[in-house]
């Protein structure tokens, strides 16, 4: 089984996420356009690395075991932390991070993109 939980406050960032691009979209279209496409590549990514996670299978072919994927809150503005989990224990996890939204991240990247854009951190 495959799951995904969102925890705390996750929507509310969410939410600030769609209004961020909106109010960029008022201004500049073409930005808001690369910034949504951004958001929707980390989130393409996730579900990817959920729908392709491999699990353990029966005699028949099912499979047996779970991952979950859990999306946290992050400080950084419209900012997500995820955990993967892999039957109950811990797998991976990392951040979905706005860059060039006007606040530090604390994290790097080494070749960025001249506007806000989300990268995934792991």
């Amino acid at each position: 089984m495959r799951t995904i939980k969102f925890l705390d406050k996750a929507m509310e960032k969410h939410t600030e996420a769609q209004l961020l691009i909106y109010d960029v979209y008022k201004k500049n279209p073409a930005m808001a356009e690369k910034m949504k496409q951004s958001y929707s590549n980390c989130w393409n990514s996730l579900l990817n690395i959920l729908a392709n996670a491999n699990l353990p299978k029966d005699e028949y072919g099912y499979e047996t075991g779970e991952v979950e994927l859990q999306i946290a809150p992050d400080f950084v503005n419209a900012s997500f932390g995820f955990c993967f989990l892999r039957n109950g224990k811990f797998d991976m996890n990392g951040g979905m991070i706005l860059h060039g939204g006007g606040q530090e991240t604390f994290s790097v990247e080494l070749v960025g993109e001249k506007h806000p854009h989300w990268s995934i951190h792991t």
